[in-house]
């Protein structure tokens, strides 16, 4: 169906459909409702290609993560999208696989399309193509990232502070043999922050810590695997500490295969409350992140005027306290597991 068809059925011109079609507001009301009753009729649909070739652009976010099997970007894009569609705008999502040229090729595949502004959610060093988009006015918003370029906005989570309050929840407990669970990956923002912040606190509460990472790209057998290697280490731990939310919920099921108890014989906790953090069993004590805050943060950033300067936000994650964290009472990963042994052998 072509733009004449449309024109004729409503008695205007091709230039007054044209306009109602790309909803500009220089069409009269009782023109407008005659065109778009056409428009309906001969169920008309626009060509987007034609009208991005005519405007130079697009009504196409874009949103670039490093993980899409982890649940917490999967959730950010989930609100992010529903802010985009009451806006009228697509959303287009790109997973690198913690690959930096994967990242730069899908900027590139980005900038190609046009797209209206870009967020980036990832784990890799920004390529040139960053600074290139940029320099085209196009809106860019980084999420944990500290590299600066001008106008490159930015969105932070205190990684810091929400390690604080998770090693300090556990402290207050009375856990004073704590162990940190992560994947050795070198990240330039908020997880490697994490880490730091683990170590301070625990000095500051005069815990005792180790670290066990595991050589992975970030997966749901993280945790599973970091556990088994923590209860070889000679390190009675009491509590857990997970770089993220996905890791902690492995690690529960492989306690539970060892048959220590959460939190009786272990406390463990996340960071991210994603949203199976309170589904599983025991819910999970966790850092919550502002997900919809973030999201709606983003959309903005992306949406603004191409002159408007750029954003600096940063969002501080609450504790959320829940079952798979409690008092200490005199048992470690080790210990259970001696228990367990004796029991079993007598």
């Amino acid at each position: 169906m072509r733009l004449e068809d449309v024109a004729k059925r409503a008695n205007v011109s091709i230039s007054t459909v044209s306009r109602v079609v790309n909803e500009t507001n220089t069409v009269s009301g009782a023109t407008r409702r005659r065109v778009l009753a056409a428009l309906e009729e001969l169920n008309y649909t626009p060509n987007l290609q034609a009208r991005l070739l005519v405007s130079g652009q697009s009504n196409i976010l874009g949103i670039v993560v490093s993980n899409l099997e982890n649940p917490f970007f999967v959730d950010l894009f989930h609100r992010l999208e529903g802010y985009a569609a009451k806006a009228g705008y697509e959303l287009i999502v790109a997973n690198t696989n913690y690959e930096p040229a994967r990242l730069a090729e899908t900027l590139r595949m980005m900038k190609g399309r046009c797209v209206t502004g870009i967020a980036i959610a990832a784990s890799e060093t920004l390529p040139r193509e960053v600074s290139e988009l940029l320099a085209a006015k196009t809106p860019v918003i980084c999420v944990n990232t500290n590299e600066a370029l001008p106008g490159l906005s930015h969105i932070r989570v205190d990684a810091r502070a929400g390690m604080r309050k998770l090693v300090g929840h556990l402290a207050s407990l009375g856990h004073r043999r704590l162990a940190y669970l992560s994947h050795e990956r070198t990240y330039k923002g908020g997880t490697d922050e994490r880490r730091v912040a683990f170590e301070e606190t625990c000095k500051a509460h005069h815990v005792e810590f180790v670290h066990v990472a595991m050589p992975s790209r970030e997966s749901w057998e993280d945790g599973r695997n970091a556990v088994r290697k923590l209860a070889s280490l000679g390190f009675d731990a009491s509590g857990i500490v997970c770089v993220n939310d996905m890791t902690a919920v492995s690690a529960l099921r492989a306690l539970r295969d060892l048959g220590i108890r959460c939190p009786e014989d272990v406390s463990v906790t996340g960071f991210d409350n994603i949203p199976i953090a309170h589904l599983c069993c025991p819910s999970l004590t966790t850092a919550s992140i502002a997900s919809d805050s973030i999201a709606a943060t983003i959309f903005k950033a992306l949406t603004a005027a191409p002159d408007a300067e750029a954003t600096d936000s940063t969002f501080d994650p609450e504790l959320i306290v829940r079952e798979s964290t409690g008092p200490y009472r005199g048992r470690g990963i080790l210990s259970a597991k001696k228990q367990l042994t004796t029991a079993g052998s007598s």
